[in-house]
């Protein structure tokens, strides 16, 4: 069967100068397409966003990124589905999903329609109860997509009862878990616009050390339980790919997309360490020169003094700490196992071997006080930490902060969708939300301020001498500090990530005539 999977657009409320956004390949429809093709179906997938990046549409007080609705229905035509699915990954991203949604119904109203993804699978109730939605493909979805679209093929209708869907006015228990994921197909890139994701990453990784980069997942799932995260509730618990599955797809990634970097996106890569050293021993051993990061972040208590020399061998050059706070109370609150002494430690290691260092940080809990967030504040611009970044607490649908959001009467739907991370619409017991978004940018300010001092100290200049053995590492160096240096001197508002664009002429404004 031609199964059309839709990445819809995005709608938010962007500064006038926005331009091109941060472009992630849906790497979780390319592995659902991979897994229908090897069932025997023609896949397809639509990223409205990727394909019109350029495109913006008034709607209201938002702005929509993406294809107009006569392009995705000219698009939807073209590959003449008959089955569509439409992914909703955060709960911010609900306006864009059930309106792509109404369009494919209202022009072709006999063809099933779909949903998955964290935020689909969180909320469920909320969408099987939309007219324009048949199914709910909940939690991993790549068997179970299957299973349908084999029943839909045979039957010309849709199951109610099978494991981890919901139909109408019926919620299905949780399909089981896939227990060996290198049975799972590589992601089928070739059906994505590759062209359009590796043409300027700078939005999406401007710390990255080479270009192209490719993106991948090694693992699934996380062993933690952190308050903010859905995570546990998607994947349940942590399997991994074996190191020579995982390498495979990096060769692939190299042969055939050029790419020089990987950006490894689990929720927790360094669950094992011996994968991971067996991982850098096999790029070693197929001398594949790349080099590589894990951006959402590695725990500081599995790094060794032995592990990083091989990773540091294999091509990895920024470790990322996913400290969250600098509050010891607020991170047994929000369950995150931190040990500021095992950070540190972590730290100077990372130093010694010359790899770059980086911390992501959270503010904005529903009850966090301002002694908590000026405990981060210090933490942050006083640890030895190369580079940072600080996001503003979001209630996700599935984690517990959402509840927690909810409980205290904080959850307002309309805010959910122009509220991003960066840029936060919700207030808390203690800040509205202005308060927070200018909390964060306080941070970042006196962190690159006190960061660009430290890099004129002995000290300092000594830490940076260790990365600069190459010319390849003095040019990285230079980006780096350049960087810093421009956000710290800018007198406004301190974006380190987001968006850029060199042509501004290349935005278009539209007002698309489909109602």
């Amino acid at each position: 069967m031609k199964v059309l999977l839709i990445n819809p657009t995005f709608s938010a409320i962007f500064p006038s100068d926005y331009g091109r956004p941060a472009l992630y390949e849906p790497l979780g429809l390319a592995y659902l397409a991979a897994a229908l093709r090897e069932a025997g179906h023609e896949p397809a997938i639509l990223d409205c966003v990727a394909e019109g990046w350029r495109v913006r549409q008034r709607d209201g007080e938002f702005t929509r990124i993406g294809l107009t609705d006569l392009q995705i229905l000219e698009r939807v035509r073209k590959a003449k589905p008959e089955v569509i699915g439409v992914t909703s990954e955060f709960t911010g991203f609900e306006r864009d999903s059930l309106r792509i949604a109404a369009l494919v119904k209202e022009a072709m109203p006999s063809i099933p329609v779909l949903f998955g993804g964290a935020d689909a699978t969180a909320r469920a109730s909320e969408f099987i109860a939309n007219a324009n939605v048949d199914l709910v493909i909940r939690g991993e979805g790549e068997q179970t997509l299957c299973r349908v679209v084999d029943y839909f093929q045979k039957h010309s209708r849709l199951p109610l009862d099978f494991p981890g869907t919901s139909a109408k006015g019926q919620h299905n228990p949780p399909a089981e878990e896939i227990a060996n994921v290198d049975e799972i197909p590589m992601p089928a890139r070739d059906l994505l616009r590759m062209d359009i994701y590796l043409e300027d990453q700078t939005p999406l990784m401007p710390y990255a050390k080479r270009r192209p980069i490719g993106f991948m997942i090694s693992s699934r799932g996380c062993p933690y339980n952190c308050v903010f995260c859905s995570t546990t509730k998607i994947w349940r618990r942590w399997r991994a790919r074996s190191a020579e599955k995982v390498v495979d797809e990096i060769a692939f990634l190299v042969k055939t997309y050029g790419v020089r970097e990987i950006a490894f996106q689990d929720d927790s890569f360094m669950v094992d360490p011996d994968r991971v050293r067996r991982i850098c021993e096999e790029i070693i051993r197929r001398k594949l020169n790349i080099s590589w990061s894990v951006p959402p972040g590695i725990q500081a208590n599995r790094l060794s003094d032995e592990l990083l020399r091989v990773m540091k061998k294999s091509g990895f050059y920024r470790a990322c700490f996913p400290i969250e706070s600098g509050d010891p109370e607020l991170l047994e609150w929000i369950r995150k196992p931190v040990d500021f002494e095992e950070v540190e430690t972590a730290i100077k290691l990372c130093h010694r071997h010359g790899i770059w260092t980086y911390g992501n940080f959270i503010i904005g809990f529903p009850r966090q006080s301002a002694d908590s967030i000026e405990k981060t504040l210090q933490y942050a611009i006083n640890c030895q930490l190369d580079m940072i970044n600080v996001y503003i607490a979001q209630p996700y649908a599935g984690s517990d902060l959402y509840q927690e959001f909810v409980d205290l009467g904080l959850l307002d739907p309309e805010r959910a969708q122009a509220s991003t991370v960066f840029d936060s619409k919700y207030n808390t017991v203690h800040f509205t939300a202005q308060e927070l978004c200018a909390k964060r940018q306080e941070l970042l300010k006196l962190f690159l301020r006190k960061r660009l001092f430290r890099l004129i100290t002995p000290r300092g200049i000594w830490q940076v001498i260790k990365k600069l053995n190459s010319p390849e590492k003095f040019a990285y160096a230079f980006r780096v500090v350049s960087r810093l240096a421009g956000a710290s001197l800018h007198a406004g508002y301190v974006n380190l990530f987001g968006s850029h664009v060199d042509k501004p002429e290349e935005i278009l404004f539209v007002e698309d005539k489909h109602t």
